[in-house]
């Protein structure tokens, strides 16, 4: 038996996402695949849009699950069952399944596929019924759908066709159409609609699964359900649950609670926050509650793993960095700040900036003032170094500003840029050095900061290396 596992129509970009996203110890697709070679299913046709690249990436060509998959890309505004006719052609009057890529359920393929009669899955939403897009027919069947059908219509064309097609009712499918449906397909899985799943994690207490090498601290609670996955790590005063899923390769910071919400793996969550149906995944903050999201929360609150222990070291180096030129640099603050008060030399200035990373809605934007001399549009070749630089070195000591970044702005100049350039800008942490510009450098406002942006992502994993260019006019 094959099966024919399409996008649901249309495709969602949740949806595409989704469905490597984990549903406790594994993302739903692998979920899908395992049961379905179980029920005796030997080869699955993937028919997936663009978009759904990680997906085919995780399932590769099926060997190590033992079975055999073929993937078939879908052009935009074709339909699975256009591309596939070549394959349901050559199988005849063979039964084959239909499955939909974003839901799953424990589907009865085995019993399905023994019947004389067509089987097609449905359950019950607010009283009527909806096809779950799973389904079990002759492949010879689908090549009588016209072109172009799609959805709720492919099922109903499918009963049309044939009068022995049987409507069977089941529970409501796990579904990761959008991330309110991630999280309540694990809160789900976790009350224990589906035990099966739960095939990595060991039942500590009723309710509560722990993965392998996590390490929980004394203080940390576990209210059920709950599920921990592989080599996480909870630190002091944690609580995790009820209804929360950590992934694997995670680690949750002190006091921090997690409830109704899932983590993906990898993550790492700061200290003392408070998450509550959300769905985190690194750096990236959905509240399902409030339909927000906010992506590249400073890594001080929410990052990857692999990067939270070079973040806070690179963070670090900096800051001690800028304090020792800081102190260094006393004497000559000090003489230029009274040539200012005298009117001998250079006026101090100041300016409000907005901290970044930032959400996009500006009244949620945190400012801090940046004082510095003389006229900023006005800078020579070491005049910013001097000026401007020398005085926002504070900033850095205290973590509001990096060595290596884009210029930070006023909320004014931030409103002004179009709407990618001002997405780009607050996604990053501002600094007082823009990579790849001399110091005698123009200076074009507010245009400067977004268009170094992009240069500034990669230089600030590296700021010395962009300080040493910038000095030397590189």
């Amino acid at each position: 038996m094959r099966a024919l596992v399409v996008a649901t129509d249309p495709p969602t970009v949740v949806a595409a996402v989704g469905i490597s996203l984990p549903v406790l110890d594994r993302s739903l697709v692998q979920h899908l695949v395992e049961y379905v070679l179980d029920q005796g299913v030997q080869q699955i046709d993937f028919a997936l849009p663009p978009g759904f690249e990680s997906a085919t990436r995780l399932l590769g060509t099926g060997l190590r699950w033992g079975g055999h998959f073929n993937h078939y890309s879908v052009p935009d505004g074709s339909w699975p069952i256009d591309v596939l006719r070549p394959v349901l052609s050559a199988s005849g009057e063979e039964k084959i399944l239909i499955a939909y890529a974003d839901n799953f359920f424990l589907a009865p393929i085995r019993v399905a596929a023994a019947a004389s009669h067509n089987t097609m899955f449905y359950w019950r939403e607010s009283g009527r019924l909806v096809w779950t897009g799973w389904g079990v027919v002759r492949a010879a069947m689908l090549t009588f759908i016209p072109p172009g059908i799609g959805g709720q219509h492919l099922a109903g064309r499918i009963c049309a066709l044939r009068e022995d097609t049987r409507i069977v009712e089941v529970s409501q499918p796990l579904s990761v159409g959008c991330y309110a449906d991630v999280i309540e397909s694990n809160r789900r899985a976790l009350s224990g609609e589906y035990p099966d799943m739960l095939r990595r994690g060991k039942e500590v207490r009723p309710g509560l699964w722990v993965g392998r090498n996590v390490r929980i601290h004394p203080t940390a609670r576990l209210v059920p359900p709950a599920f921990v996955g592989d080599n996480s790590r909870l630190g002091a005063g944690v609580q995790v649950g009820p209804s929360a899923v950590i992934g694997r390769d995670c680690v949750i910071g002190r006091n921090t609670l997690v409830s109704n919400s899932v983590i993906g793996d990898g993550s790492y969550v700061g200290e003392e926050l408070d998450l509550k149906s959300v769905f985190v995944d690194r750096s990236k903050l959905i509240n399902t509650r409030l339909n927000a999201a906010i992506d590249g929360v400073d890594e001080r609150l929410l990052g990857s793993v692999s990067g939270s222990s070079g973040g806070y070291l690179r963070m670090a180096c900096e800051a001690l960095l800028a304090t020792l030129v800081l102190l260094s640099a006393l004497p000559l603050l000090a003489f230029l700040a009274v040539l200012s008060r005298l009117a001998c030399g250079p006026a101090l200035h100041k300016k409000a900036v907005v901290r970044t990373p930032a959400v996009a809605e500006p009244f949620r934007w945190s400012t801090f003032d940046i004082w510095y001399f003389g006229n900023e549009s006005r800078f020579g070749r070491f005049g910013s170094l001097f000026l401007f630089a020398l005085p926002a070195l504070i900033h850095v000591a205290f973590g509001r500003l990096a060595l290596v970044g884009p210029r930070p702005l006023s909320m004014e100049e931030i409103k002004e840029l179009p709407d990618g350039k001002r997405l780009r800008h607050l996604q990053l942490r501002s600094g007082l050095l823009q990579a790849g510009i001399p110091w005698g450098g123009a200076r074009r406002q507010p245009r400067h900061a977004a268009e170094t942006s992009q240069r500034a992502r990669q230089p600030s994993r590296r700021p010395f290396v962009g300080v040493f260019r910038r000095m030397s006019g590189k």
